[in-house]
Order: structure tokens, then C-alpha cells, then sequence
């Protein structure tokens, strides 16, 4: 099979593949970028000591290692394509979670889940374009799935934060 899939050209069923990919790294490029902007909002709401706020980038960093590795374990076991839906699924669920929690100990619960969620995504989409794509090709269409996807998803955060109106 993968005799097969080196020596195939470029398709339609490759471009699609990168699409896909890169949209789940835009995804996260967003959440990445977004919460820099809304650290002050959400220490005002949950009324946030200055070491309370640096415990939602530690929790957000330790997550996505602990993900990156934990899926990518089970993606060898499961398969990339399945183990990408999970951790897509975890990280909307778990995003939306986050957005509707009630005080500051949920948050940082859905937070990490979150971030275990992009970690896994990470792990997944770089492997499945490695596996997918053939070699020659593979490293551009990687570049291009996260590069694109990171831009796209940071562009809009940015013009997020830069509108945002500044407290203090």
C-alpha cells in the first residue's frame, strides 16, 4: 500500500486531505492566539489573582504535550483518521465547555481538555500527511496544511485582539 500511495501524483483526494488538515490547524491557531487577548476579560469575570492567570498558559502547555504524546501513542494503535476526528471532536466540545464555565476551577478543567485536544490534533495531522502524501511532496504539503492553517486562524485572532477594546 504504501508503494502505492509514494508513487501516486497529486490529486484531488491529496488536496482535499491537506485541506482538511490545515483546517484543523487553523482551529487551533486560532485558540492559540485568542486567549492572549482574553486572559484580562477572564481574570475580571473570575475575579483572578496574577499567578491564578500564568495557571491557564501552564495548564493550556502541559495539555498540549500530554496530548501530542498520549495521541500520538494511540494514533499508531487506532489510526490517524480516527484518532484526528477524536481529538477534533475533544477540542470543540471541550472549547465550548471552556467558553460556558461557571467559576475558574471548571474553566481550568475544560482548558486542559481543550488543550489535550490540539495536542492530539497536532500529532495527528503531521503524521497523517507523513503517511498520506508521497515522498518529495510531503514536506511542502505539510508547510502548507500548517503553515496555511496557522495563518488563517491567527489573522482573525489578531484582528480580535487588536479591536478589542484595552482595561487599565
Amino acid at each position: 500500500m504504501s508503494d502505492r500511495l509514494d508513487a501516486s501524483p497529486w490529486r484531488t483526494i491529496h488536496t482535499r486531505v491537506a485541506m482538511a488538515l490545515g483546517l484543523g490547524w487553523m482551529l487551533d491557531a486560532f485558540e492559540v492566539q485568542i486567549i492572549g487577548s482574553v486572559i484580562p476579560g477572564i481574570q475580571q469575570e473570575f475575579e483572578l489573582d496574577s499567578a491564578q492567570a500564568v495557571w491557564i498558559n501552564v495548564i493550556w502547555f502541559s495539555g498540549i504535550a500530554i496530548g501530542a504524546l498520549g495521541f500520538g501513542y494511540l494514533a499508531d494503535r487506532f489510526g490517524r483518521k480516527r484518532l484526528f476526528i477524536g481529538t477534533l471532536l475533544l477540542y470543540s466540545v471541550a472549547a465550548v465547555a471552556t467558553a460556558a464555565a461557571p467559576n475558574y476551577e471548571i474553566f481550568i478543567f475544560f482548558r486542559f481538555l481543550t488543550a489535550l485536544g490540539v495536542g492530539g490534533e497536532y500529532s495527528a495531522v503531521t503524521s497523517a500527511i507523513a503517511e498520506f502524501i508521497r515522498p518529495g511532496i510531503g514536506g511542502a504539503a505539510t508547510v502548507w496544511s500548517c503553515r496555511s492553517g496557522r495563518w488563517a486562524g491567527s489573522w482573525p485572532a489578531s484582528c480580535r485582539s487588536w479591536s478589542s477594546p484595552r482595561s487599565g
